[in-house]
């Protein structure tokens, strides 16, 4: 269970909308949240810790700490305090730039990911005004990956510490024609996609030549995770030519969801070659999103 939550912030009112998921996880964990910010030059510091302290006395956050920084490396310091807060959990706004773009101007969300090697909960450009705490349910991204693996195992130890709910989520691709995917259902009404709810006793409507076996994989593992942790859990196939859109609709449609994806360790060189679905995720969802990097 985390011990702390530690969101980063600077004076610009994107990384600002980090704060509120922050704050919220904090309170229902009953753990400390601390801000961390940097700032280049030690003449900078009053003013920023001024300027923060500010902002969370107006949401009602006061006496929550606040640590100002001077370095020109954002991303150490940040990987310092997150060593120095035993079990901290870092909280963070990104602009889930494309590979390329992250490729050319960089990212302080991928490198603290990559070079952490803990989970980090980030919040993307279309985070919704309209989601709020507490959290009731966290959505994996379930695949064959030992990624995916990795990420349920932290997933579970989160539910358990914020007596959320688990819902695993395996997406098959399809193309935009419908193809293979589609079937006699239609498609949802909120993600655009053909999906089902799998959490009854029957099985479930073969619209997908693998949608059985993709179905079975995910009972087994809800089985084995319920049996050893006694969590609420459902688990739902997804049918969609955009998977990471299919996720984020997906989360849209349940009150105080997170979404929790692996990412494999890669390089914005690599990611422009093989694609992310984490970052599309993240880029997409009207949610928080924990990326846990294996």
């Amino acid at each position: 269970m985390p011990r702390c939550i530690v969101v980063p912030l600077d004076d610009s009112t994107r990384s600002l909308a980090a704060l509120a998921p922050g704050s919220a996880l904090a309170a229902q964990l009953g753990v400390p949240c601390h801000i961390v910010s940097v700032v280049s030059s030690e003449d900078d510091a009053d003013t920023r810790k001024r300027t923060l302290n500010a902002e969370l006395d107006r949401l009602g956050l006061e006496g929550t700490a606040v640590r100002v920084a001077v370095s020109d490396s954002p991303i150490a310091v940040l990987l310092q305090q997150a060593d120095a807060e035993e079990d901290a959990l870092l909280c963070m706004n990104t602009h889930a730039r494309g590979p390329l773009r992250e490729l050319l101007l960089g990212s302080v969300a991928t490198e603290v990911i990559r070079k952490s090697h803990r989970p980090v909960i980030l919040t993307g450009p279309r985070l919704s005004v309209h989601w709020t705490a507490p959290v009731r349910a966290l959505l994996v991204c379930m695949d064959d990956s030992s990624e995916a693996t990795t990420a349920l195992k932290h997933a579970v130890t989160l539910a358990r510490a914020l007596e959320a709910e688990l819902h695993l989520l395996r997406v098959l691709p399809i193309s935009e024609t419908g193809g293979a995917g589609t079937g006699s259902e239609g498609a949802n009404w909120f993600t655009g996609s053909d999906w089902h709810t799998s959490t009854g006793n029957q099985e479930p409507p073969r619209t997908h030549e693998h949608q059985g076996s993709e179905w079975k994989q995910l009972k087994e593992h809800a089985d084995r995770v319920r049996g050893e942790t006694g969590l609420k859990i459902d688990w739902e196939v997804l049918e969609s030519p955009y998977p990471a859109a299919a996720v984020a609709d997906y989360a849209d449609a349940i009150t105080g969801s997170l979404i929790v994806t692996g990412t494999h360790d890669v390089s914005p060189l690599n990611r422009l070659a093989l694609g992310s679905f984490a970052l599309s995720v993240v880029r997409s969802a009207g949610c928080p999103v924990m990326v846990v990097s294996s």
